[in-house]
């Protein structure tokens, strides 16, 4: 760096004021490290922010941008060219699809969840899921199956009771677990799927053993440049059970 310093500073002296702007920018720009870049499910983000953060101050230079939305939206934006070096989806659907166009670098198991059911403050009577077919339920949200996971979830424990069709009339889609929480809380809807890390502030929630195991997946994507990796590595490691923990979710 001095090195530069010293060239550039023999070319400053020869050059107008505009053109030692442009070439001062120029080297800022080479000396940067470039942005990594993760796509994650909204549920991961109570943990994967201030992971996120602790990483960037313990790599100093390295930036990391968090995109967060619903898996399948994600990987959508990811197919269709959106920049991510990291995946990390609330399902192992999604990066099994993503894999299935172009073989992922590496991937494995960054968290567990679990889902519940949530209840607005006007449904205190319900205990299970055969409660809301009573008719004081008229609104039961959950995320679109096809690109929310949790809303595919919700729909395989629904139809191993054998209640889909009866309660289908009664059900409303959310675009992410997030909006189907807001509707609970507001009252919008009596009942809403979502997972048991954000069930902090909902009026209840009742436990679903019935339910399917959530198992959130990390995917290094093709074409990611090699400090992706250690983010990786530094996300799956064994050393975030703690982290994982204190934002209501279950390390691998």
């Amino acid at each position: 760096m001095v090195y530069v310093q010293r060239f550039f500073g023999r070319v400053y002296a020869g050059m107008p004021n505009r053109n030692v702007v442009w070439v001062a920018l120029l080297c800022a720009a080479c000396a940067a490290k470039p942005s990594l870049h993760v796509s994650a499910a909204i549920s991961l983000q109570p943990w994967l922010d201030p992971t996120l953060r602790a990483y960037e101050e313990a790599h100093r230079g390295t930036k990391v941008e968090a995109n967060y939305g619903a898996s399948g939206i994600l990987e959508h934006q990811i197919e269709a060219g959106a920049p991510a070096d990291l995946f990390l989806s609330a399902s192992p659907d999604e990066i099994d699809r993503i894999a299935g166009h172009a073989p992922v670098l590496a991937r494995a198991t960054v968290a567990r969840n679990r889902l519940v059911l949530a209840l607005s403050r006007d449904a205190g009577f319900i205990h299970g899921l055969r409660d809301l077919t009573s008719p004081a339920i008229h609104r039961i949200a959950l995320g679109r199956p096809k690109s929310v996971p949790a809303g595919r979830y919700a729909q395989e424990t629904i139809e191993r009771l054998g209640l889909w069709q009866t309660l289908l009339p009664k059900l409303i889609y959310g675009n992410s677990v997030a909006e189907v929480r807001a509707w609970v809380v507001r009252g919008d809807a009596e009942a809403g799927f979502i997972y048991g890390n954000e069930a902090a502030g909902v009026p209840a929630i009742v436990e679903l053993p019935e339910a399917p195991a959530v198992e959130s997946v990390a995917a290094l994507l093709p074409g990611s440049p090699p400090p992706a990796r250690l983010l990786f590595d530094y996300l799956t490691s064994a050393d975030r059970g703690p982290s994982l923990r204190s934002a209501g979710l279950l390390p691998p």
